[in-house]
């Protein structure tokens, strides 16, 4: 059995983690690399030369555009300043997954998938937005949105 303490403390006080285990079985690594990945909650993006904080469950996808980075959320665009390869990497562990040269979606955003033409996909976003996946992306979309190949 495992006990559960939770500590509410004030504002002021650092916040912490300390896990007691007597091992690391692959679920107790699964959930510490959520920990660790839950650190990444927020990205800080420019429009009309002001800057805004967009959390990761705002951005809709991201977009580079004539070398430029863009977060799209529900009805905005913010440019940032990282490059698609550098996000890749660090949203490797969020519902976050490359759909094309210059596009990575939040496949939480997604409410349907359908095929295309020449093996390529569709998407609709939540925002009734279409979008287009590449046919090289589409085994890794599929993964992540849970649609693998089943074992017959």
């Amino acid at each position: 059995m495992v006990k559960i303490v939770i500590k509410i403390i004030p504002p002021e006080e650092e916040e912490e983690i300390i896990c007691h285990i007597h091992n690391i079985s692959d679920y107790r690594k699964e959930i510490l690399d959520k920990l660790k990945v839950a650190e990444i909650t927020y990205f800080i993006g420019k429009s009309e030369g002001k800057f805004y904080k967009i959390t990761t469950d705002d951005i809709y996808y991201f977009e580079s555009v004539d070398k430029k980075t863009f977060i799209y959320t529900k009805n905005e665009e913010f440019e940032i300043e990282d490059r698609l390869y550098i996000l890749e990497s660090k949203l490797k562990k969020l519902k976050f997954t490359r759909i094309s040269k210059s596009m990575i979606v939040n496949i939480e955003k997604i409410t349907m998938i359908r095929p295309s033409f020449s093996g390529r996909f569709e998407a609709k976003l939540e925002n009734g937005e279409g979008i287009k996946i590449s046919r090289k992306y589409v085994p890794d979309l599929k993964k992540a949105y849970g649609l693998g190949d089943k074992e017959r």
